[in-house]
């Protein structure tokens, strides 16, 4: 680790057990584990002596300034996430470029996890299709929920930085994050749509957020076909931004 900071086997079993769900008594963990549980920064506690030392020390540039800022960031958006658990209220986390992105997904989904349960759909974190893993990323969240036992909150856009996302890449020589076609991205955005659909369960919500005619006729075909039933719970709304479209 940089800064010579160093860790115990202690510390270190701690770490990987704190990964693991309840039910794992294997010494293994499992990709939908590091998915669910693997946080550098833990929003419900940023006080925690292990994850900071872990931050500090891990090569992200983190200061002990940024870990001052972050317990300030996480007093205001637990405070804020538990005023609208009370009224109600859901909460839409906009998504950024993929450099800072990481950041917003990690807290966002610590708090969809811990608020959006018994009847709620308190946070909807956003999901970009136009980014090559998104397809992957709904599946790990859909099996995330459903093993945690919260509520699904997904609000689904297709993206707007891929000039400056590949423009980014092809500068630091890595692959562009974004789909290299717009149909590409058409078929993510629909699939992903369809696939939440058909698990977004009794309390869950999708958000569409999307101006595509044969996507939204899509969406309205998949909702009929779920019955009448689930067309009364309202688990799929559509909403556009004024002045935009496709």
């Amino acid at each position: 680790m940089e800064r010579g900071i160093t860790f115990g086997d202690r510390e270190l079993q701690q770490l990987f057990d704190s990964l693991k769900f309840e039910d794992n008594d294997t010494p293994y963990v499992s990709h939908l584990e590091r998915y669910a549980n693997g946080h550098l920064l833990d929003v419900s506690d940023p006080s925690n002596e292990l994850n900071k030392r872990i931050a500090l020390g891990c090569g992200v540039g983190l200061t002990e300034q940024d870990m001052g800022h972050f317990v300030r960031f996480s007093d205001r958006v637990n405070r804020l996430t538990e005023r609208a658990n009370e009224v109600n209220c859901a909460l839409l986390i906009d998504a950024e470029q993929t450099y800072m992105q990481a950041a917003i997904d990690s807290f966002a989904q610590q708090l969809a996890h811990k608020y959006n349960r018994g009847t709620k759909h308190i946070v909807l974190n956003t999901y970009q299709c136009y980014l090559k893993k998104q397809p992957m990323i709904i599946d790990l969240e859909l099996q995330a929920v459903q093993k945690l036992g919260c509520n699904l909150g997904i609000k689904l856009v297709r993206g707007c930085y891929m000039v400056e996302e590949r423009k980014i890449a092809t500068e630091l020589g890595y692959e562009s994050p974004v789909w290299e076609t717009i149909e590409d991205t058409h078929k993510s955005y629909n699939s992903c749509a369809e696939k939440i659909i058909d698990q977004v369960g009794e309390h869950g919500l999708l958000f569409m957020g999307s101006h595509n005619a044969q996507t939204l006729s899509l969406v309205k075909d998949l909702v009929n076909k779920k019955g009448q039933a689930f067309k009364d719970q309202h688990r799929v709304k559509v909403g556009q931004l004024k002045g935009f479209s496709d």
